[in-house]
């Protein structure tokens, strides 16, 4: 299922509108062109004119009228095309406007074509769509690749019919103010919803139709935020620790997110109390889009007894100074890499020359037990990232790091992490070679080996480049750790609702296969609506649960989600433990029980894991509104969660 959706997408996304990001429209789900159709209509190709073509009628699946009709030609434009150009004898399903006068055409609906269907034989091909339970397919038509589902003809044809039986509607006046066009509004069940029930039970395409009717942003619903709200926990402002070091006077309000990266670093001071890292990589300071960052020390009642300042000036070597843009862009808490009794620290910038190209930077920080930087190391300009980083002997230049960061734990046995970059496109033409890079470190910062990893490795997800990436530890027991990704632009179930991919690694940091958790996958049993953006940002708190698995938290627009992990990756129960109203605003969560940074990363519960799980471990939430870190409890994760296994 997953090679297909892969494939599905890439030929999904291959249209033109697609490369000019220039114009857009909104496409009909299955179940609004079934609910918007005045006629639904099946039939062979005939006759063509230059604005029309004649249907010889096999079958009126809704509606009526005569053996043969005349139908508007779809006109390809920017954003869409149809499969394959018209030509005599091809078969179609039609969802369709009713002629506006006697004698003038049907009219096919959507923007895009989404109301005529190729017939294949005894089956419906339903381009451009995803339906669940069945396996998305890739055809080749001519010098054209079409993307969609192979649906049984009749049995779509009864869904059809049975959706427009057993739900109510009314058809939308359609404004250029709403959020999403909706096609459709006053959704509802027409009797009895056991008739409805009855209906989804009766097929697979029916099931498909009952699931996007019951998700969609029309469906009558009062969805209530979880208690407790982010916002309203303990934490701390931008203004309330120094406001003059985050005003930036050349961005909007709106745009300045204290906290957007953020981290649970350890105990620095050896108070006992694990201090924290937090940046705004948008902030203007020493110039446009600079970034800085921050190391906070915790009082032990969830306020700051004091700051250090971190900056692109204060790091040393790496990039020319006067590239570096978005220092702070993302932050990873690495142990004690030098050996010297203080944790240290790895933050990345996206905009940085290394060897005159755009290729960001990521820093090693070595601290000092005061917050200030010891000694740094940038990893970009090393030998074994840029050999990684050829591509037929030159030099890829499609790809940005600094961006995302996760410490995965020691994957070859060495005693030290290994740290994953993300990668981000800055050009959309061509195919990007390598979108993620694993890293080896060695005790003095420098880089042992490092390998790239894109689609000729198997595995890309189309993921649209994750700014989330979190190491889990070693879920399926192999004794080597373990990667999450988000993919919140992931569209199983509907437009933006989200996922998480979850990454089986080999010693050498290849890769060994990857399951999604989203709306249809994965055994996730929770409720995902449009856009909600799962997979918004990751946290590993390790074993919550008590059974040797690590857990994980997944952020989406509604708040954090807690999920309790088998070891074949697939979600044994799942709940939102933390609401929010501030929806997309949430942009970073850090848990303060990293998984294991030296030997070996393992599973197995610690007596200090298992207090801190108890008692008030750290769990930040960053980037509300003007910016801020909320000061969450993984104990409070558990009491919601899974209040009988509290001990």
């Amino acid at each position: 299922m997953r090679r297909s959706i892969i494939a599905f997408l890439i030929a999904l996304f291959a249209l033109p509108c697609a490369a000019s990001g220039l114009f857009s429209y909104e496409r009909y789900y299955l179940f609004e062109l079934v609910a918007d159709a005045d006629v639904v209509v099946t039939g062979e190709i005939v006759e063509l004119e230059k604005k029309t073509f004649a249907l010889r009628v096999e079958e009126w699946v809704v509606g009526q009228g005569a053996d043969r009709i005349e139908v508007h030609r779809f006109v390809d434009w920017t954003c869409a095309g149809r499969w394959t150009p018209y030509a005599l004898g091809q078969r179609v399903m039609l969802f369709a406007r009713l002629p506006m006068s006697v004698g003038a055409p049907y009219r096919v609906l959507g923007s895009g074509g989404e109301g005529e269907l190729s017939i294949e034989g005894q089956d419906v091909f339903a381009r451009g769509f995803l339906v669940h339970g069945y396996e998305p397919e890739v055809l080749a038509v001519g010098d054209r690749s079409i993307a969609g589902t192979r649906i049984p003809a009749q049995e779509w044809f009864e869904a059809v019919r049975g959706f427009r039986r057993v739900f109510a509607w009314r058809r939308a006046d359609p404004k250029p103010s709403r959020t999403r066009l909706n096609y459709v509004v006053d959704l509802g069940h027409r009797g009895d919803p056991e008739a409805t029930e009855a209906y989804a039970s009766s097929s697979t395409s029916a099931r498909h139709l009952v699931e996007q009717a019951y998700t969609s942003n029309i469906w009558p619903r009062v969805r209530e935020v979880v208690s407790p709200r982010i916002e309203d926990l303990p934490g701390f402002d931008a203004e309330e620790i120094e406001p003059t070091k985050v005003t930036n006077r050349y961005l909007p309000v709106s745009r300045m997110l204290f906290g957007e990266a953020c981290a649970v670093v350890g105990d620095l001071d050896g108070d006992g109390n694990p201090e924290y890292a937090a940046a705004v990589h948008s902030v203007a300071r020493g110039g446009w889009n600079k970034g800085s960052a921050w190391i906070l020390f915790s009082d032990g009642a969830g306020g700051i007894a004091k700051m250090t300042d971190l900056g692109a000036a204060t790091v040393g070597a790496g990039p020319e100074p006067e590239s570096v843009h978005g220092f702070g862009a993302s932050l990873a808490p690495l142990g004690d890499v030098n050996g010297d009794g203080v944790p240290d620290l790895a933050v990345g910038a996206h905009g940085g020359l290394v060897r005159g190209e755009a290729t960001g930077a990521v820093w090693v920080l070595f601290m000092n037990p005061d917050g200030s930087v010891l000694r740094s190391e940038e990893l970009i300009c090393r030998e074994p990232i840029q050999r990684a980083l050829l591509v037929d002997g030159e030099l890829s230049t499609s790809l940005i790091y600094g961006g995302a960061l996760a410490t995965l734990g020691d994957l070859d046995g060495d005693g030290l992490p290994e740290l994953l970059l993300g990668g981000r496109s800055h050009t959309f033409f061509g195919v990007v070679p390598k979108t993620e890079l694993i890293v080896s470190l060695d005790r003095e910062g420098g880089v042992r080996w490092a390998r790239g990893l894109g689609r000729a490795d198997g595995f890309s997800s189309l993921r649209g480049f994750s700014k989330s990436y979190v190491g889990l530890g070693d879920l399926d027991g192999d004794g080597i750790p373990d990667l999450a990704i988000g993919d919140s632009g992931n569209a199983e179930g509907g437009e933006g609702r989200g996922g998480v991919w979850i990454v089986f690694l080999n010693a050498d940091g290849s890769f060994r296969e990857e399951r999604l958790i989203s709306d249809w996958s994965g055994d996730f049993g929770g409720l995902l609506l449009d856009d909600d953006r799962f997979g918004l940002a990751l946290a590993a708190p390790g074993d919550l649960t008590g059974d040797d698995v690590p857990d994980l938290l997944v952020t989406s627009t509604e708040g954090i989600w807690f999920l309790e992990l088998g070891r074949d990756a697939r979600v044994v129960s799942e709940t939102l433990a933390f609401g929010t109203t501030e929806n997309h605003s949430l942009a970073s969560i850090a848990c303060g029980v990293p998984i294991a940074l030296t030997g070996a990363a393992s599973s197995e519960p610690s007596d200090e894991r298992a207090a801190l799980a108890r008692g008030p471990a750290p769990l930040l939430a960053g980037g509300f509104g003007r910016g801020s870190l909320r000061c969450l409890s993984l104990a409070r994760v558990l009491s919601v969660a899974l209040p009988e296994k509290v001990r």
